[in-house]
């Protein structure tokens, strides 16, 4: 099972298509829905809660194999949006078996049997956007030198999510001033620091800086791409 196309963005009233599609021999039922989406500020994503924002035609569906079936998004939530708001469309495959012969369920017991598919679930991010201009603004809030690690801290202030890959930190401590690269290998690839939100960040520490002791730093950010 898999979602056409990318990222989502919407405006009020405005009407999104996305198309699933069945890749399995067997037909498969499934369910869409929008949830919220939030970051702790230690990274961890949380889509756990639904939302009313959304129209969804068809939420529910079957699909035979290989077939495809258009959906309509459509935002009928709040106006007066002074910032973006970040969604995640859920695709759950619903655990409905078509055939007639038991099939193992997900579970921690080993010896547990049934006649129902294991759940999939496939997931795209979608951004709800106010009628005026958004940017990211991202600024470092605060830097602590550990033994061995640098603690970094961020936050979006700005009214768009801002996709980080790489950054650098001017870092003063006395008379000893250090150009730290951060790069992607040390983001774990990169993250999603959605608007208003903030992230916790923990790097190798440069040798020259002393652990424990004041530091003056300046972020210098880069583009997403």
């Amino acid at each position: 099972m898999s979602l056409s196309g990318d990222t989502i963005f919407l405006q009020r009233a405005k009407t999104q298509t996305l198309t699933i599609t069945n890749s399995k021999d067997y037909p498969v039922a499934i369910e869409v829905s929008l949830r919220e989406r939030l970051h702790s500020k230690e990274g961890e994503e949380d889509f756990s809660n639904s939302s009313d924002d959304f129209i969804i035609i068809p939420p529910q569906m079957v699909l035979e194999p290989y077939q495809q079936q258009v959906v309509l998004v459509r935002y009928t939530g709040k106006e007066s949006l002074t910032k973006e708001k970040a969604y995640r469309v859920v695709v759950d495959r619903l655990p409905v078996n078509f055939s007639k012969e038991p099939i193992l369920l997900k579970s921690s017991s080993p010896s547990i049997v049934g006649s129902i598919r294991i759940a999939y679930q496939a997931v795209q991010s979608l951004y709800v956007h106010p009628k005026h201009k958004v940017n990211p603004i991202i600024r470092l809030k605060k830097v602590r030198a550990n033994p061995d690690t640098l603690d970094i801290h961020l936050e979006n202030e700005g009214t768009a999510h801002q996709i980080i890959r790489r950054f650098t930190l001017y870092l003063k401590q006395g008379q000893e001033a250090v150009k730290l690269h951060i790069t992607p290998d040390d983001l774990s690839g990169g993250f999603n620091l959605l608007a208003g939100q903030t992230r916790y960040i923990t790097v190798k520490k440069p040798k020259k800086i002393k652990a424990n002791r004041s530091i003056r730093a300046k972020l210098e950010m880069y583009s997403s791409k």
